[in-house]
């Protein structure tokens, strides 16, 4: 039985949008300032957008960002306040003066920043005005190692920072966050995202999707996957292999796959800023990863959508998947594996269905967006009590 038909009756108010209790006249809605570099399409983008839109109405949130991308209209249209101050260079010192002006005149009690130089200017700014300051830097487990001067200046703003969250537990052992300091907020997956419709599964259709959505950059391994596609198809015409997204790799993964591509094996699709209608289509979900992982936005698609899930041991990943019970974890570049994992799947369709069940309420139970805006509340909540009684 599927969770899905189920989802939004269970879906509390704030959450789905719809602030319904106002606050009393004598109570004003608490002030925090969320900071980002940019709002344009992206995982940890979404997630701060969600965060934000689904505040409960005793906060009244103000959004900071240094550029003004995708998703400024998105919250425009939720009547979300948003101020932006655009860097138009490495080491301007705009951004910095316009978001100590934006915070001394509004005077937020929390600030909760989402990614490098926010983050950097707000721990120095926070620190100097004695704003409790949440640092939500970490959002991978593995070190840019082209941005160590950014890893260097990020780690410094932990010493200002009163808490530094990260999405998995993977993000805090690998960027050494100080153990005093450290909390983790899960990603929350949106289930009113989901249309309810599905294909057959693979035990009733007669081709079996196999999907891996993804930025194409050098940190997502889409080359192993298609290696592995290119056996499959020689084993099982059965085989359709969808690649979503799009990035700096695409001409490469095109150009080295071609004659998968004109076969009708492999069928490429822009990602967009949503990929949720091509996952529920699919059967099996893949991820195969070239370094540690965060908290996936992809591996939690798949299994929101009920899809068993194989990907590569990534950190992170291990924190979302149950190696077994929700899918399987493979090592990284191991074709043969991902092979062996794919064919048993289609193979057991039973046991297939029942990892994907697993895993859709594995991601209902832990990973809601109800269950990480409450988590975040209760972390602005702890912080301002911290600094009232000193």
């Amino acid at each position: 039985m599927r969770l899905n038909r189920f989802h939004k009756l269970m879906r509390i108010s704030y959450v789905s949008g719809e602030k319904q209790n106002s606050p009393s006249k004598d109570s004003l809605p608490r002030k925090v300032l969320l900071t980002i570099d940019t709002l344009g399409i992206g995982g940890a983008e979404r997630q701060f957008v969600m965060l934000v839109k689904c505040l409960p109405p005793t906060w009244e949130p103000l959004v900071w960002s240094m550029d003004d991308g995708f998703y400024l209209k998105i919250l425009k249209d939720s009547n979300i306040s948003v101020v932006t101050c655009e860097r138009r260079s490495k080491w301007s010192v705009k951004p910095f003066l316009n978001l100590q002006r934006t915070i001394k005149e509004w005077q937020p009690e929390v600030v909760h920043s989402w990614s490098w130089w926010s983050a950097i200017y707000s721990s120095i700014i926070c620190h100097t005005f004695r704003i409790p300051f949440a640092n939500g830097i970490v959002r991978s487990a593995s070190i840019p190692k082209d941005r160590l001067a950014l890893v260097y200046l990020s780690r410094l703003a932990f010493l200002f920072s009163d808490i530094v969250i990260s999405n998995t537990q993977a993000g805090l052992n690998a960027w050494k966050v100080p153990r005093s300091k450290r909390m983790v907020v899960y990603n929350g997956f949106d289930f009113n995202r989901l249309n309810f419709e599905r294909l057959p599964n693979m035990a009733s259709t007669d081709k079996t999707i196999v999907i891996m959505t993804a930025r194409m950059s050098p940190a997502k391994d889409f080359f192993t996957f298609l290696e592995a596609a290119k056996v499959l198809a020689k084993i099982d015409d059965k085989f359709v292999f969808w690649v979503v997204g799009n990035g700096p790799e695409k001409s490469k993964i095109m150009n080295k796959f071609d004659d998968l591509i004109r076969e009708g094996k492999v069928i490429l699709f822009d990602g967009g800023n949503e990929v949720i209608q091509l996952v529920q289509k699919a059967h099996i979900g893949v991820l195969m990863s070239n370094r540690a992982e965060g908290c996936s936005n992809s591996i939690m698609e798949y299994m929101a959508c009920g899809l068993p899930v194989i990907c590569s041991d990534g950190e992170g990943n291990r924190e979302l998947v149950k190696n077994g019970e929700t899918g399987f974890i493979v090592q990284p570049k191991d074709i043969n594996a991902l092979v062996e994992k794919i064919l048993y799947l289609k193979q057991n369709a039973t046991i297939a269905i029942r990892m994907g069940d697993a895993g859709e309420k594995r991601i209902y139970n832990e990973f809601s967006l109800e269950t990480m805006v409450t988590n975040t509340v209760h972390l602005y909540e702890k912080l301002i009590y911290q600094k009232q009684v000193g």
